[in-house]
């Protein structure tokens, strides 16, 4: 049994041959992804590599986002294990309380199983459960910690005090739930904080199909010893049973790519439906896996700006990679971008999946997943290719072509590991990877696809923040009329995320309405420079032929771009520039990507009545001192000062004529502006 039970990881190597080429691979993911924090690979229970940027570290602890989805769906794998929940019962059944929306009448919530909740087949209220796939990260899906309340209670004061009991400790993971800030609750949609290591535990737990080991086996290459005992004592946290459902799909006539909080690449079946294949931020009704180009069964856990554990079951391995990465393709030009900016979580996930494609062996009974299939003998290679093309903003056609051709050709995947080998590609990213040369006797089929019917959009982050932060903002009853006496600013790392500082504001400190407050916060947005910069790097990855075709689109300058200061607060610097000659594919090494470093200058900040909580490690105390500083030269404007009120004719004349040239110049240049009510919380 593999693994590091309580203890620390074991260490070890591929086998000597494709050392190498596993160091490289992994180097290269390093320079491709500008915002990774740490890289981590475990092949058959013990490291084969571990990297970490520059200022990170293995206890680095990130935000998970929705990737922590699965580890939701393990808490309730343990629960069947114990005997406590049939996940084809009922919720109703269970005395668990509806609190979201199920109908008008909540005429559905009698028929929601937490099968339903954990495969997003639920319906939301709208329709009966179990008939159409709906991604959903908030009030639905939080149904599931209310089930663990019920069935828990007798023995834990909360949700979260059970599973750290029963999971988290014995994975040696604890304090995993401690601060999901939901009064007890546990934050099903994601969002909690793990390092590159402990996400790993989650990822091996899977590999081991819910087993756990007590005590680890000797580590290398102590176990090579004759005398070396390789056994260890294990018990099974989750079901075998469970885990076999978890990753296949449960009603694979509605959504044949995803099992329990969790993306699924396995082998269809003629029944199965076309949902979902995953890319461009979207998932859309095209028959395939997932992922192209990924060709075996794989199981994905993926969060907001590409943090990934991603698990490949046939050769015993997988890879963890966390950080904060805008990652884009040259196929989500078709659909849509943000100010020309494409997002495809799909393609980061294929170019580490490469990696251990390349060093890591695959065992010889595993069979061909998907719909592009490759055979080769010394002599010829049978050929067939899968390929998806552009005509038009929102449409896609099919292509596959079967071949015979005499020779084996080509370098790949070696040539992306391998930066300087020079190849050539055609047809659209990531099936177009294979060499060129098919023959003239070649059979090809067309299909067309329609794209502009977006089924979901995993382009922004879980909303899971959205009930950490509505909770922030409520207001005493008591406080409205008497005014507000300091209180704190909470602020935010960039892009929209649920993490940074909390700055307490002085006592003496009183405003007269909430406003007034968020306006002594905006001086910490605007003044994040003056403080610890506590924000990490987000890098940006975008693929040469972005959006070419659109106004404005292209990668040219594209770290340059106003928006990356005036929308998101960031200032970027350009790491690696596209080639200059035309048409050429992105998918081969990172002179075919546009790659930036952006760092922090802005970030938002939100008013709360009450004080910092040092406890909160989304949000850690910031510096008395760095407040004080920043405040010193700052007081509240004089119109807001109570009883202040005076106007002239003059004076309203002036006014408006100033408002409408305001007005004027701003749609002349199309600034854009956020809005800054306390319920304005959108993605990019």
């Amino acid at each position: 049994m593999s693994g590091p039970g309580a203890g620390p990881w074991a260490q070890g190597v591929v086998d000597w041959f494709r050392h190498e080429t596993l160091q490289v691979g992994a180097g290269n993911l390093f320079k491709t992804f500008p915002g990774r924090r740490c890289i981590l690979v475990a092949h058959k229970g013990r490291l084969v590599y571990e990297h970490y940027a520059p200022g990170a570290d293995a206890f680095e602890q990130i935000e998970l986002d929705s990737a922590a989805k699965t580890v939701s769906a393990l808490l309730i794998g343990v629960l069947v294990t114990q005997g406590r929940l049939d996940i084809d019962r009922p919720l109703a059944e269970y005395k668990v309380k509806p609190f979201a929306y199920w109908g008008d009448r909540d005429e559905y919530w009698p028929l929601i199983t937490a099968r339903h909740l954990m495969t997003h087949t639920s319906g939301l209220g709208k329709g009966p459960p179990g008939v159409k796939f709906e991604y959903n990260s908030g009030e639905h899906i939080q149904h599931l910690s209310a089930l663990i309340r019920v069935l828990t209670s007798e023995h834990y004061a909360s949700p979260v005090d059970w599973a750290e009991d029963q999971f988290a400790k014995p994975l040696g993971l604890p304090g995993l739930f401690d601060h999901d800030g939901l009064d007890g609750e546990i934050s099903i949609g994601g969002g909690q904080l793990m390092s590159c290591p402990q996400l790993a535990r989650i990822g091996q737990l899977l590999m081991n199909r819910g087993a756990w080991p007590i005590s680890a086996a000797p580590a290398w290459p102590l176990d090579w010893l004759p005398w070396a005992s390789n056994k260890t004592s294990v018990f099974q946290l989750v079901s075998k049973d469970y885990i076999r459902e978890m990753t296949r799909p449960s009603f694979p006539e509605v959504v044949s790519t995803y099992g329990f909080l969790m993306w699924l690449n396995h082998a269809r079946s003629p029944e199965d439906s076309s949902c979902c294949m995953c890319t461009c931020g979207a998932c859309f009704g095209i028959p395939g896996p997932p992922i192209f180009g990924i060709n075996e069964e794989a199981w994905f856990a993926t969060g907001y700006l590409t943090r990934y554990l991603i698990m490949l079951p046939e050769r015993d391995a997988f890879v963890v990679s966390l950080g904060m990465d805008l990652t884009g393709s040259s196929s989500c030009s078709v659909t849509w971008s943000w100010f020309s900016i494409t997002y495809d979580d799909s393609f980061g996930a294929l170019l580490h999946y490469l990696v251990l494609e390349a060093a890591l062996p695959l065992p010889a009974s595993t069979t061909t997943l998907t719909s592009t299939t490759l055979t080769r003998t010394l002599t010829s290679t049978t050929k067939t290719l899968t390929t998806y093309t552009t005509t038009s903003g929102t449409t896609v056609v099919k292509t596959t072509t079967t071949s015979l051709t005499s020779a084996a050709g080509g370098n790949w995947p070696f040539d992306w590991l391998w930066p300087t080998t020079s190849t050539t590609t055609v047809g659209w990213w990531p099936l177009a990877f294979f060499d060129s040369g098919f023959k003239a006797n070649s059979t090809t089929t067309t299909t067309t696809f329609d794209l502009s019917t977006v089924i979901y959009n995993h382009g922004t982050r879980s909303n899971t923040s959205h009930v950490r932060r509505s909770k922030r903002h409520k207001k005493k009853e008591h406080e409205v009329d008497k005014g507000y006496m300091g209180g704190s600013c909470t602020c935010s790392c960039p892009v929209d995320q649920d993490f940074g500082r909390c700055y307490p504001l002085p006592d003496d400190m009183v405003f007269g309405k909430w406003s007034h407050g968020q306006e002594a916060c905006d001086v910490f947005g605007s003044g994040y420079l003056l403080l610890e910069r506590s924000c990490p790097n987000v890098g940006v990855v975008q693929p040469c032929t972005s959006n070419s075709w659109a106004i404005g689109g292209g990668t040219h300058d594209v770290c340059g771009r106003s928006f990356w200061t005036e929308d998101m607060g960031l200032n970027c610097s350009q790491l690696t520039s596209c080639d200059s000659s035309d048409g050429q594919p992105i998918f081969v090494d990172t002179r075919r990507l546009a790659t930036c470093s952006c760092n922090v200058l802005r970030w938002k900040c939100d008013y709360d009545y009450e004080a910092c909580d040092g406890n909160d490690t989304y949000y850690p105390p910031g510096s008395p001192e760095f407040a004080q500083r920043l405040l010193q030269h700052w007081s509240l404007p004089q119109h807001h000062a109570k009883g202040m009120f005076s106007f002239s004719l003059t004076g309203i004349t002036g006014f408006a004529l100033a408002v409408a040239v305001a007005l004027g110049i701003l749609v002349a240049i199309g600034v854009r502006r956020r809005r800054n009510d306390l319920g304005d919380y959108r993605p990019l």
